[in-house]
């Protein structure tokens, strides 16, 4: 059975694996042999307190048995729902997030669609970009709003999202673990991979897309 526990707390300075799993088994009221294994599914900072800052986690335990009153969770269905074969190939218009992932989910059914962007690639892109903060010459097709990555490849690299779909969120982290960014960002409060760090999973990206038979 597994079960999930937030708002684990352990102190800044103790903030080790090992400090995880007594905390956990005092929520849970159980001995900690009784907890086969945990992972973390959410780390925080809370600062509230101004004398002790402590770090909040939200872990995914798998227990020996039930726990009478404690429902089970269960891992969100990350595989996308089967369809049929589509008669043309689809087409995609940007490769900014939206068409990155786009592309991602069919290639993920079986397809290979065709995506169209009208900047360059981010080599040629920044060379562009360079040129403009430089000579202040703008190429209207390549430039901080254009091109491969979308305006976001020129971020500091947060990752924001409006949604709060576990399902969604789960998929976008992963995929871009998948691509080279760091596990830690899968449970982090406010991921943060760096704008080189954005860069090099596009990167990754586009040549997996490529190697998958789907010309941009």
């Amino acid at each position: 059975m597994k079960v999930k526990v937030a708002d684990i707390l352990v102190k800044l300075e103790e903030d080790h694996q090992s400090s995880l799993l007594p905390v956990l088994a005092a929520r849970l009221r159980l001995a900690p042999e009784k907890i086969k294994s945990f992972r973390v599914c959410r780390k925080s900072l809370d600062a509230r307190k101004k004398s002790q800052f402590f770090y909040n986690y939200t872990l995914i335990a798998e227990l020996e048995r039930p726990l009478p009153g404690v429902p089970a969770w269960r891992e969100s269905d990350t595989a996308l729902p089967p369809g049929r074969k589509l008669e043309e190939r689809p087409l995609i218009v940007g490769f900014g997030p939206a068409g990155m992932f786009a592309a991602l989910a069919l290639v993920e059914l079986g397809e290979k669609p065709l995506i169209f962007e009208r900047g360059r690639r981010l080599d040629q892109r920044h060379q562009d970009i360079e040129k403009f903060y430089r000579q202040q010459f703008l190429d209207p097709d390549s430039n901080v709003q254009f091109g491969e990555g979308g305006a976001g490849a020129w971020s500091d690299g947060k990752l924001l999202s409006r949604t709060k779909e576990h399902f969604f969120l789960e998929k976008f982290l992963s995929s871009l673990v998948r691509f080279g960014a760091p596990p830690e960002i899968t449970y982090q409060h406010k991921p943060h991979l760096g704008t080189d760090g954005i860069r090099r999973v596009v990167k990754r990206i586009r040549e997996f897309l490529l190697d998958q038979g789907n010309p941009l």
